[in-house]
């Protein structure tokens, strides 16, 4: 029994790895040549100012709104690895669970858009989480 659960884990583990590997350095580099670009004193279209917050933000794939006022990371279309990283945190622990794995996923993700959609949340992120 104990060997099962941590092959789960090990192959659990592997899966969001590979994932990783394939998607993030790509958009690493990208956000950071943005970075570097803010750094030198250029403005690259689409960003009218930032804080250090919103590179943090960026690189960790966080569903947040600019210090500009942007409703994403510093690479526009980085909105959406937001989304899938959120997705892959939650499959991810559900990879661990022993039964229903798919249930907890499911079930997770509609407590966000219910809880969304009863609480009306404020906050962007807040919002960007919940959001149907």
């Amino acid at each position: 029994m104990v060997a099962s659960t941590k092959g789960r884990q090990t192959t659990s583990t592997a899966f969001l790895r590979r994932r990783l590997t394939r998607i993030a350095p790509l958009y690493w580099l990208v956000t950071m040549a943005i970075f570097s670009a803010l750094l030198v004193g250029l403005i690259p279209v689409g960003v009218a100012s930032w804080e250090w917050s919103d590179i943090a933000a960026s690189f960790l794939f966080l569903g947040m709104e600019r210090s500009d006022g942007y409703p994403g990371p510093l690479l526009g279309v980085g909105w959406t690895l937001a989304y899938e990283a959120f997705f892959y945190a939650v499959f991810g622990v559900a990879l661990f669970a022993r039964k229903n794995a798919a249930a907890l996923v499911v079930a997770v993700i509609m407590f966000c858009v219910l809880s969304g959609l009863i609480a009306k949340p404020t906050s962007f992120s807040a919002q960007f989480y919940t959001a149907p």
